[in-house]
Parts: C-alpha cells; sequence; structure tokens
C-alpha cells in the first residue's frame, strides 16, 4: 500500500513503514561516521609522516594539488622508486601540513553541513516544515557552501624548484549554495503565508 502523506512518503508492506526522510537521516548519520574515521586516519597519517618523513615511500599521491573540493587520489605505488610519481615521503613538511589543512577544512566544512541539514530534516519530520530554524539552516548551508566554493577554488604546489597555482570555479558547490539560498526564501515565503492564514483564522 502506498500513499503520500505531508512531505512523508511511507510505504507500508507487510507491516513494516518506510519513510524516506527517516532513511535520510540514517543515511547522514552513516555519512558522518564515516567522514569522522576518514578525518581520523587521514590526520594520523599526515602527522605520523612529518614526524617520520620517509615514511609511506609507496603511497603515490595524485590530484591532491589540484583546485577541487577533494583531497586527490591515495593509491600504494610497488615502484614508486624508481617513477616520478609523487610519494606522500616526497613531500615537504610544508605541503604535508598544507595538505592536512586544506582537507580538514574542507572535511570540517561538510562535517558541520550535513549536521545542518540533519536538523532541517528532523524538524520537517516533526511537521513544522515552515519554521524559523529551517529558513536559519538553508542560510547556514548557503554560507558553508560559499566557503566550500572558496577552498575548493584555488589551490598550489610549492617544492624545491617547482612551484604550480591553480584556480578554477567550483559550479558545484556555487549551484548547491544558490539551492539553498533558494530554499531559505522559499521556506520564508511559506512561514509568511502561515502566519497570515493563523492570524486569519
Amino acid at each position: 500500500m502506498f500513499y503520500i502523506k505531508y512531505f512523508n512518503l511511507k510505504v507500508n508492506y507487510l507491516n513494516v513503514n518506510i519513510q524516506p526522510l527517516y532513511l535520510a537521516s540514517r543515511f547522514i548519520v552513516v555519512i558522518k561516521i564515516i567522514m569522522y574515521l576518514f578525518m581520523l586516519a587521514f590526520t594520523i597519517t599526515l602527522v605520523y609522516s612529518m614526524i617520520n618523513s620517509a615514511a609511506f615511500s609507496d603511497i603515490a599521491i595524485e590530484n591532491s594539488f589540484k583546485a577541487r573540493l577533494t583531497i586527490g587520489d591515495f593509491s600504494r605505488c610497488k615502484s614508486c622508486a624508481g617513477s616520478k610519481k609523487l610519494t606522500l615521503a616526497g613531500l615537504s613538511l610544508g605541503m604535508k601540513l598544507w595538505l592536512l589543512i586544506r582537507g580538514l577544512v574542507l572535511t570540517g566544512l561538510t562535517l558541520i553541513s550535513l549536521h545542518v541539514l540533519s536538523g532541517i530534516i528532523s524538524t520537517i519530520r516533526s511537521k513544522s516544515t515552515f519554521y524559523s530554524s529551517n529558513i536559519q539552516g538553508f542560510m547556514r548551508l548557503f554560507r558553508l557552501g560559499m566557503l566550500l566554493a572558496f577552498f575548493g577554488s584555488f589551490n598550489f604546489f610549492i617544492q624545491g624548484g617547482t612551484s604550480d597555482f591553480e584556480f578554477s570555479i567550483p559550479f558545484g558547490a556555487l549551484g548547491y549554495s544558490l539551492g539553498c539560498w533558494l530554499l531559505a526564501e522559499i521556506f520564508r515565503e511559506g512561514k509568511a503565508l502561515s502566519d497570515e492564514s493563523k492570524s486569519i483564522i
């Protein structure tokens, strides 16, 4: 039996109710746990490589210094010594520090955004859709998206006699930010109409 009620699509089959908003909130929790574990492993790896500069000589790095919303690709390289591939052990202390800071900033902003989105979903599930906190939440997501767009718009690599600066326009992050701003305005109009109908009643 399928039916739509408010913002929840409930699927009743063999006495099991599945609500998309509930599934979305659980999915966000799982993603947050994975990202926390990733952040911990990433931090431990980079800090240890700063302490022991020869460590992880078999870990090749690609696209870590590109202007993207990622920290790049890390892969095990069995023959890195005889190749021109950039390895974690081959990075200078300064570039390792920059890689760590940028990775923590991008991951941290993403985690904060997920936390805000989780709060919005919780209020919608409690039937408080056009709520002031939801409007503020979407505006926070807009600002966080703009920060992600800023950090994703540039990157650099300076080591020895090599220097490379890269700039790009993160259309994905900008589109996400614009979408959050539009949702904030839609919810603001919805709240105004809701308050007006309540005052008439």
